[in-house]
């Protein structure tokens, strides 16, 4: 009899669930692109050899997250998460994700490469992991919390002027953790613009592109 009781204060419990949704903040929703699939931008190198990207995936959907006793759900959860990504025939992929956070007022960024990804808060720009590929299918990590110091940490300017034009909010980030084991050919650096995206890209052999 008990037992019945305890069955149907967790099925009442679980019928009254507990429902929230966490979207973007709008400035931080303000860091994707708006470009459509297919939608390509130039890069221009020192040489003035021009590469272009192309968005070739992009979403943007809401993730559900629960909790409750037993089998039986009580707290149900939704964050919204977007995603881009772009693509280079020759440089490979660079990917955005902006994400909701379960904490209110603190989303995170995450950027991508074919060999790196690197994720932080947008409240205080802290580093929540960093990951690298190396070109022998090492995967290097770093993960907060740890004991050991990271080096590559994003900066945030207000503007930044790049061959003769000013941009506006950008987030810069170079890597400098992890590079051993990497090519010629991957990118270490990057600029990231508000409502325009990639502005800067450099590689490890130093050569350097520029928002055409």
């Amino acid at each position: 009899m008990k037992f019945n009781k305890i069955i149907v204060l967790v099925f009442l419990l679980s019928s009254c669930a507990k429902t929230e949704t966490i979207n973007l903040e709008e400035q931080s929703a303000e860091w994707l692109t708006g470009l459509d699939y297919d939608d390509t931008f130039e890069m221009i190198d020192e040489n003035n050899i021009s590469q272009s990207w192309q968005l070739n995936a992009k979403d943007n959907y809401l993730n559900e997250g629960t909790s409750g006793i037993l089998f039986f759900t009580t707290d149900r959860t939704y964050r919204q998460m977007t995603y881009e990504s772009f693509r280079n025939e020759v440089l490979g992929e660079f990917s955005l994700s902006v994400n909701a956070d379960y904490s209110l007022g603190n989303d995170y960024i995450s950027f991508g490469t074919s060999r790196m990804n690197i994720s932080f808060a947008f409240k205080d720009l802290s580093v929540r992991d960093l990951y690298v590929d190396d070109s022998n299918g090492e995967t290097n990590y770093w993960s907060y919390p740890s004991d050991e110091s990271l080096n590559s940490q994003p900066n945030l300017v207000e503007t930044i002027e790049l061959r003769g034009k000013l941009y506006g909010e950008t987030i810069i980030f170079r890597l400098e953790d992890f590079q051993n084991g990497l090519s010629d050919n991957d990118i270490i650096a990057f600029y990231f613009t508000k409502n325009e995206g990639l502005i800067y890209i450099e590689l490890k052999s130093g050569l350097r592109y520029y928002r055409k």
